[in-house]
């Protein structure tokens, strides 16, 4: 009988092979991707409409665009907005609201509220992963817009192609984040206060409940201010400035005495 033989792959038949499926694998990887991203914006972006449709429905009844802060000028968050009692609650069916995945959303009008802008991150809270920031509404290139919105010029900003714009935006004080099913209360950060209270038997440094280098303002109230010290300038050894500097020289006069204050000992 005749023998069969076979013929097995060399190395470099399967390094090329390797090679191939090496290359498929990156294409399909930033192909998924791509098409994620994709979609994220679309669904963020389609977020951002609804509410700026809701704004647009608020000005039909109104003649104006709600406003984003209260009349003393506190912000109102966009969770405010979209809450029993808010501007937005009669315009806006949270039941059919789709905001997308983590995001955090930015409103801001004009002077005369005649022209509003929406804008939300595409890449979470505060646009952690820095894909960048989609806008809508009808204030684009509106110099009267609130909050420096009068830059907005374009639709998307990355933070790699316009810095300046792009931080502005996320430093709007209307805005809300949203978890995917529903609004969040934004975190602030804390304010340091140099004379917050204290706890005596934590700090070495607190007095009856404060810091030490902490005094009140004035006699009529409690606010605590830092006391402001004269930080006197460094004195140069043997100058007449020196309080330890001998007034005289021993060796050039007779009734000099070599004695130091005994704080210079």
């Amino acid at each position: 009988m005749k023998k069969k033989s076979y013929k097995a792959f060399t190395l470099v038949e399967m390094l090329i092979v390797m090679g191939v499926l090496v290359i498929l694998i990156v294409v399909g990887v930033a192909a998924g991707r791509f098409s994620i991203d994709k979609s994220n914006e679309i669904a963020h972006k389609n977020g951002a409409t609804q509410l700026y449709q809701a704004a647009q429905s608020f000005y039909t009844d109104n003649g104006v665009f709600p406003d984003g802060s209260q009349p003393d000028g506190t912000p109102i968050s966009i969770e405010q907005m979209t809450a029993e009692g808010g501007s937005l609650k009669n315009y806006l069916d949270l039941g059919l609201f789709n905001g997308g995945s983590e995001a955090t959303y930015y409103y801001s009008t004009n002077t005369s509220k005649q022209a509003v802008l929406i804008c939300v991150t595409l890449g979470g809270i505060d646009d952690e992963l820095q894909k960048g920031i989609i806008c809508v509404g009808n204030g684009f290139g509106d110099p009267t817009m609130g909050e420096g919105f009068g830059t907005i010029t374009k639709e998307k900003y990355l933070p790699v192609e316009d810095p300046a714009s792009y931080e502005l935006i996320k430093k709007a004080k209307t805005r809300s984040n949203w978890d995917g099913r529903t609004w969040t209360p934004i975190k602030e950060e804390p304010t340091y206060d140099p004379c917050a209270p204290c706890d005596p038997t934590k700090n070495t440094n607190c007095i009856d409940g404060r810091p030490s280098y902490c005094d009140t303002d004035d006699g009529t109230d409690k606010t605590l201010e830092p006391i402001v010290k004269d930080i006197p300038s460094p004195v140069i050894p043997g100058s007449p400035d020196d309080p330890c500097s001998p007034s005289c020289v021993s060796d050039k006069d007779t009734e000099c005495l070599d004695v130091n204050s005994p704080a210079c000992m």
